[in-house]
Parts: C-alpha cells; structure tokens; sequence
C-alpha cells in the first residue's frame, strides 16, 4: 500500500496509526508503543557488576505526539519514519 508522505510533517491520522500497532504487532511500553525486532547473540558487560546485556539490540517505538525520543548514556541511532521529526531530539 503506497501512501503520500504527511503535509507538514502532522502526526499520522488515527486509524493510520492503529494500523501500524495491528500491522507490526506493538505492544504497550511506559513511552508508547513498542516492539523488539532484533536482539544481538552476543553480550557485553551491564551497567551493573555480573549483569550481561545484548551488544545489540532493534526496537521500533510509535510514540504519541510530543512524547520526546528516548535519551541517556546508550548509543542509539534514531530512524524518524513519520509524525513530527522535531519530537524524535
């Protein structure tokens, strides 16, 4: 399905939106809405002594309008799909 990029950069309307919870099966999450789509076999030390964590992870977040992307010490690369760019700092 092909659609037309958003006028202004609006947030997705309402029914677009719930077709992306359905479509790519996100799930409720403090933020928004989220789903893990990759998590890396290899581990690295944690923030905590004897904690071991994933060197990688992929995780696709729908978060509502205004809402910032998340911020702090761990590296991310953030990839704006749609909705209001500015939001996503």
């Amino acid at each position: 399905m092909t659609r037309e990029p958003h006028a202004g950069h609006a947030p997705p309307p309402v029914d677009e939106a719930l077709e992306l919870v359905v479509r790519l099966h996100l799930v409720p999450h403090p933020k928004g809405l989220v789903r893990e789509t990759y998590r890396s076999e290899s581990m690295v030390p944690g923030a905590r002594p004897g904690i071991l964590r994933a060197s990688s992870t992929a995780i696709l977040f729908l978060l509502p309008a205004g809402a910032l992307a998340f911020t702090g010490s761990v590296r991310r690369a953030l990839h704006y799909h749609a909705g209001d760019a500015s939001s996503s700092t």
